[in-house]
């Protein structure tokens, strides 16, 4: 959910930008190498971030429409 935010913060305050890359680039290798798509990497990446992004958006549209944050906001439970 924070890949928009964290891409705007790190324009502003660029070591942000580099931990964002950082983050990224392992989720988007873990996942190339645990899928093997049938295209370059870069490709992968880009459309891997396009979608995380499509995803964002999308979610926070449906909290605004619904009037509510409840579905950005982390729930830790304990194991009962």
């Amino acid at each position: 959910y924070y890949t928009l935010p964290l891409l705007i913060a790190g324009i502003i305050v660029p070591p942000l930008l580099v931990l964002m890359l950082i983050l990224c680039g392992i989720v988007i290798s873990v996942d190339y190498v645990r899928l093997r798509p049938n295209m370059r990497l870069w490709q992968f990446a880009l459309y891997s971030l396009l979608d995380d992004c499509a995803y964002e958006v999308g979610v926070v549209w449906g909290c605004i429409k619904q009037r509510t944050w409840k579905p950005l906001v982390p729930v830790i439970r304990k194991k009962q």
